[in-house]
């Protein structure tokens, strides 16, 4: 459970290419894309509230000029609760102003994780564009150095487009997500809010809304006056909470396996890796052998994802029972 406790360290990866000086694809924008992906991350930087006290974050802008990929760290990883005034004017430099079409997103990546890589905690590379393809290097090469860092790669998508197979890849093999911006709106609700948690397991979601039921059921039989509860619905609370506590050690569990459940993937995935380095496949027969493997391990993130987040939830009502029972006497 490597990064737990540790806060998330999330580069902002922005294109800046030509197509982000218009509007297209985005219904009632009425600025350039490139000044809306502006002013969104002026606003989220700007009051350190929007992030937990240990979460960090870093800037980088690319783009192709002069028929050259441009890959700039516009901020570099800082405590997003300290954020000095600076950083408003490093973001205003980021422009699309002479950029050509076409976006160098596998060399960003590349960038980006050479950033992620002395981070601690959770890592997260947020790729903000409206490129279905990319100049250079494919940036699914780059999924091996992701998982490999524990990175998971979210994608926020400006404007739908017909093919997005390059940036679904990056986001579902690292356990990530793809968003996709249709108006302005949705730019400034996918970067204030994560993406949807993955949904807790079936045994999980079973036990939370009986939970829940039972303490509303609880509530909504106070007695007047405040005399004594129902003591039978007290009992029923105590061994609700027994399960509760049961489902968190088994939960528990659960997540100390998914590390050894990463071995075998990982180790295949690091032969396929080291043929294509000394030559012995072709690029496109390494993505072709490494998809299949990398879906079994961004599965097995969001799984991971999925575990710690019903661990939560699971505390969260736990504590609660606590509180009621101890009321109750």
């Amino acid at each position: 459970m490597d990064g737990v406790g540790l806060g998330v360290s999330r580069v902002y990866l922005v294109d800046a290419s030509g197509s982000m000086g218009g509007t297209e694809g985005v219904a009632e924008l009425e600025i350039p894309k490139i000044e809306l992906v502006k002013s969104e991350l002026r606003q989220l930087l700007s009051d350190g509230l929007n992030f937990a006290m240990d979460d960090r974050v870093a800037v980088i802008a690319f783009k192709n000029r002069k028929a050259k990929p441009v890959v700039k760290v516009v901020l570099p990883f800082q405590f997003a609760r300290t954020l000095d005034e600076n950083f408003v004017h490093l973001i205003s430099d980021i422009s699309s102003t002479n950029a050509e079409s076409g976006a160098p997103v596998g060399l960003a990546i590349r960038d980006a994780l050479s950033l992620t890589a002395s981070e601690h905690g959770e890592r997260e590379i947020l790729l903000i564009t409206d490129a279905d393809r990319s100049l250079g290097e494919d940036p699914r090469l780059c999924i091996y150095d992701a998982l490999m860092q524990r990175a998971t790669i979210n994608v926020i998508r400006l404007g739908p487009g017909e093919r997005m197979g390059m940036l679904e890849d990056l986001a579902i093999r690292t356990g990530g997500s793809i968003r996709v911006v249709r108006r302005p709106v949705d730019l400034h609700r996918y970067l204030f809010y994560p993406p949807d948690p993955p949904p807790l397991d079936p045994a999980t979601e079973e036990l939370v809304t009986i939970t829940i039921s039972k303490i509303k059921e609880h509530e909504s039989q106070k007695p007047a006056g405040g005399g004594n509860q129902d003591a039978g619905i007290t009992e029923e609370l105590k061994s609700l909470k027994l399960r509760l506590l049961e489902r968190q050690e088994s939960l528990g569990k659960e997540l100390a396996v998914i590390p050894l459940k990463r071995q075998d993937p990982l180790l295949r995935l690091m032969g396929i890796k080291q043929m294509l380095e000394r030559r012995r496949i072709s690029k496109k027969d390494y993505l072709e052998r490494a998809s299949e493997i990398e879906e079994v391990l961004g599965d097995l993130v969001r799984s991971e994802k999925s575990k710690r987040r019903a661990l939560g939830v699971l505390d969260s009502l736990v504590a609660d029972l606590d509180s009621i029972i101890s009321r109750a006497g």
